[in-house]
């Protein structure tokens, strides 16, 4: 094998997962049940197909960088297999876990060679992994991302100066994620992001980096540190109260000042503060519930008198309007038994969102990059206890789950049908043969009751 073979494969890799998010896009489009089925089953076939096809050329291309084919990557052919690596982390296509792979094999080679610019990026690449991972498994992933970054910061340190402008990117990203992600993932505490945010600061205004700026590559450096030393100053409270992440009573007044004068200079320039951050609404009106200076009833009339004006107003391309419906729906949630209101006046609020972000989620366009907050999105709204609270029957409940979730992700509902299906296949078996395993449930008292309930599905 030689590199001309392995660029071939990213390019191989790349192209599949092009055609996999088109035919994706293409199951929300189809316009009966029928089309939908046909796409599913071209689909299927394309998706095994392209599995297979991934599975060897991967096997070959991670055979190859790790010495155990006839030939091995040269120095150049190392540099090359980074740019290759670079362009699957920015990919709005790329595979984590192929990444990671490519990252630890590169690794060794950088790190002989004591390459502290490109050790940068690796380490960012890992972290990135890690950090994504552990958003569905909590499990040690966080805390490997945050020894990733550490790493990170302290490979920074070694940078010959001649070389920094190189490694500014990098470091910027990496203290956006560490101040606004690691700390809402519960990986660090709010103390240890304000340490990050000071070495923030001081990056930002250090002779090396002032002098960078003046390069034309660092617009876009320069706007990530910015934004992310500016968000974290008056956000920091908001990340804190929505996310339990622990603080000292000292941090915590540092946030509440910081985040009450930024709600006082945008109230300033609006009243309304249709233009302002709606994350910055939620957290001054939590600031007045926590110093008893509103009562829950008053916020939640504050909150949905705002979600009335400002949600005709939002831009799909501008706005994050994932987080506008999903922040505002679960502090409704968490306001709405806390406000005196009649179970009546609850159930009425709370028909008033679903309805809201049903109609979202279904409309929300399927081919914008946000795949992450989407799903993060949905698993609040879908599975919120308090959603399903003021809903009697199971019947209806499972309904608002499906009309929340399922159907928005169809390989995951075809995938519950099926599931359904053989639980049911099973359970008739079971009651078939073993109807006393059901005696003590829904009050059965013997077998025979069992079987004479059985048409009915009480025992679902």
């Amino acid at each position: 094998m030689n590199i001309e073979e392995a660029v071939s494969i990213f390019k191989n890799i790349s192209e599949r997962s092009k055609k996999y998010e088109e035919m994706g896009k293409a199951l929300h489009s189809a316009l009966s049940p029928e089309e939908r089925l046909q796409r599913f089953q071209e689909r299927s076939v394309v998706t095994l197909e392209f599995y297979q096809k991934n599975q060897l050329e991967q096997k070959q291309l991670l055979s190859w960088m790790k010495g155990e084919l006839d030939t091995s990557p040269s120095d150049e052919d190392y540099d090359v297999l980074l740019e290759y690596t670079r362009a699957l982390y920015v990919s709005a296509y790329g595979d984590m876990f192929l990444l990671q792979e490519l990252v630890r094999l590169l690794l060794p080679h950088y790190e002989e060679k004591k390459d502290y610019v490109h050790l940068i990026f690796l380490y960012l690449c890992l972290a990135f992994v890690n950090l994504e991972v552990s958003r569905i498994i909590h499990q040690g992933y966080g805390d490997a991302s945050m020894d990733c970054y550490r790493k990170l910061f302290e490979l920074a340190k070694l940078v010959d100066p001649k070389e920094r402008h190189l490694i500014y990117r990098d470091l910027a990203v990496a203290y956006a994620n560490v101040l606004m992600v690691e700390t809402c993932l519960l990986t660090i505490t709010m103390d240890e992001a304000y340490s990050y945010w000071l070495d923030a600061k001081e990056l930002r205004n250090s002779p090396d980096f002032l002098a960078y700026m003046k390069l034309p590559e660092s617009e876009r450096s320069v706007a990530i540190l910015d934004r992310f030393i500016a968000r974290f100053e008056t956000e920091s409270y908001n990340i804190y109260r929505n996310n339990h992440v622990s603080a000292t009573p000292q941090m915590v007044e540092w946030m509440e000042v910081r985040s009450e004068a930024e709600f006082k200079r945008e109230a300033a320039k609006d009243k309304e503060l249709l233009e302002c951050s709606s994350d910055l609404l939620i957290t001054h009106i939590e600031y007045l519930l926590d110093h008893n200076k509103i009562a829950p009833r008053e916020a939640l009339s504050t909150l949905d008198s705002y979600v009335d004006k400002r949600a005709p107003l939002l831009k799909t391309r501008e706005d994050d309007i994932i987080s506008f419906y999903t922040t505002y729906t679960e502090e409704i949630l968490v306001l709405l038994p806390k406000a005196g209101l009649s179970a009546q006046e609850q159930k009425q609020i709370l028909l008033k969102y679903t309805d809201i972000i049903e109609s979202f989620i279904r409309k929300y366009t399927h081919d914008r990059n946000f795949a992450y907050s989407l799903n993060n999105g949905l698993w609040v709204l879908g599975f919120e206890p308090e959603f399903y609270r003021y809903i009697p029957s199971p019947e209806e409940k499972i309904e608002r789950l499906y009309r929340f979730v399922v159907t928005r992700h169809l390989t995951t509902y075809l995938h519950s049908q099926m599931v359904a299906y053989f639980a049911e296949t099973v359970l008739d078996r079971v009651l078939d043969r073993r109807p006393e395993l059901f005696v003590g449930f829904h009050g059965l008292r013997n077998a025979e009751e069992v079987l004479k309930q059985k048409d009915k599905r009480v025992l679902l």
